[in-house]
This record gives C-alpha cells, structure tokens and sequence, in this order.
C-alpha cells in the first residue's frame, strides 16, 4: 500500500471519529438540557397571580368590630363638659392681680352660691383666669368661658333702704347701721359679690382707682349709693392706686365708724359721707 493511500485512510478515520464524538456530545446536551422545559419555568415563575377583588360588603364585619378604630375625641365626653358649663352662672367678678380677683360663682341645681379664686377648682374645673364679666375655666385642654351676662338671673329682692339725705349735687351723706353691714357684708361675702363686677381702674398703665363696672339694682353696694361705671378714687383722703391699698381700707370697714368716698361718675366728682352707726 503506498504511502498516499494511507494519509487518506487515516484523514478519513479522523473525521469519523470527529463525527461521531460531536453527535454523541450533541445528544447528551439535548438530554440533559431541555429547552423546553426551561422556557416553561421561566413562564411559570413570572407569571403574576391575579386575584380578584373583594366587594366593600365582606370588609364591612372587619370595620364593625372596631379593631382598625383610631382613638378620636368623645363626642358625648364634649357634650357632657358643655352641660356641666351651662349648669353654673357667674353672679359676680372682683378682677384684678390673682391675690383680690374673686369670682362668684352660682350651680343652677343649688340654692347657694361661692366664692372662687383663682387657681380653685370648680365642680371639677380650673379656675384660670377672672376678667371683668368673664370667668376662664379649664378642664383637661379645652378652656371654658362664662360670661356673667350670658344668662338672665332674677333681680332678687332689693334691700331695704336705708336712711339718706343730699346736702349738695355732689355731696351724698348716707348711714347705715353696723349691724347691717356686719350682716349684708362681713358675714355673707357671696351676697356682697352678687351682681358685681370691678377691678382696677388703670391710666397709663397706672392704677388710679377701682372701677364698679356693674353693680346690680339688688346689691347691698347698690343700696348705699354705688352705680355701675363709678371709679372710687379715694378713700378717707387716700388714693386708690394699688390694689393693696385697697385691701387695707377693705379691713378697715369693719372697725372704722366713718368712711368719706369720693368717686368719679359721668365725668364728675361725688363724695359720699357714709356713717355707720352702731
């Protein structure tokens, strides 16, 4: 056999053998590795699940019970603070620094009234602030305001008059018995404050008086010749320009026999002489 026809031989072989192994690896790849399948995970894996939506009805039961409630404010524990308001009526104010401001404050289902302070409780309020006809009262973070002259009050029974007698337009001499005053007063200081609103008369941001911003016909105050608007100016030849001041005098009435008030009313001066016998 020539050396040619053996080159061609073995070049044959090789490429049968090259031929054979490339299919055989073709098939262990297909087996193997199924297309196919392949694709079809890749769908299945992708696929959004569609789930259909439910009506408002089968939520309702889950709203019904209250478990996604949100705490909100009481709209009865808001009624309930505003019936409690409407239950009390303010009778009379003293305004002033915290030390003189006093409130008198009534319950419409008691036959009795009180004297408040600031800072006091109130059936269960605070009482925070005293204006001239306004009561400021807090409960919790609401504040309440009671205005004096928000409710009609009966006029009450006017005291009995006492003896008086003008010797000038602008000179008033009036008496009064001790024992009226130690009874009308000093010993029923709620029947003093009812139906009277006052406080520091101020000019320039300085105190020049106390001014009766309202006094009641029924008052004992009315009765000895106060009028709503007067500003006491002085008292026994001493001006009123602090509050102090005015708590000194206050004590005295209750020793002293003689008080000379002179006040401004409508622009002009008055001096009222007030005897208290015994």
């Amino acid at each position: 056999m020539t050396r040619i026809q053996i080159h061609v031989i073995n070049a044959i072989t090789v490429i049968l053998f090259s031929f054979i192994t490339a299919q055989v690896i073709n098939q262990c790849v297909k087996f193997f590795i199924k297309p196919a399948d392949f694709k079809n995970y890749i769908h299945t894996r992708y696929k959004p699940t569609y789930t259909p939506l439910k009506s408002f009805n089968e939520y309702q039961s889950m709203l019904d019970s209250n478990f996604f409630k949100v705490a909100s404010v009481d709209s009865s524990g808001a009624a309930a603070i505003s019936s409690e308001i409407n239950e009390l009526i303010v009778l009379g104010t003293i305004s002033g620094p915290p030390s003189i401001a006093r409130a008198l404050i009534k319950k419409q289902s008691e036959s009795y009234a009180q004297i408040y302070k600031i800072g006091m409780d109130v059936y269960g309020f605070k009482l925070i602030k005293i204006d001239n006809a306004k009561v400021y009262l807090k409960k919790g973070d609401k504040v309440e305001i009671i205005d004096m002259f928000a409710k009609e009050k009966s006029p009450g029974t006017i005291p009995a008059q006492q003896s008086m007698q003008q010797s000038s337009p602008n000179r008033i001499v009036k008496s009064i018995s001790k024992a009226e005053v130690q009874q009308k007063v000093f010993n029923n200081l709620d029947n003093a404050l009812n139906g009277v609103r006052a406080g520091p008369y101020r000019v320039g941001g300085k105190i020049e008086g106390f001014k009766l911003f309202s006094v009641a016909p029924f008052n004992i105050l009315y009765s000895m010749g106060a009028r709503s608007g007067d500003i006491v100016k002085r008292i026994n030849g001493q001006p009123i320009d602090s509050t102090e001041k005015l708590m000194k005098m206050w004590e005295t009435l209750k020793s002293d026999s003689r008080f000379v008030i002179e006040l401004e009313r409508s622009g002009q001066m008055i001096t009222y002489d007030l005897n208290i016998s015994d």
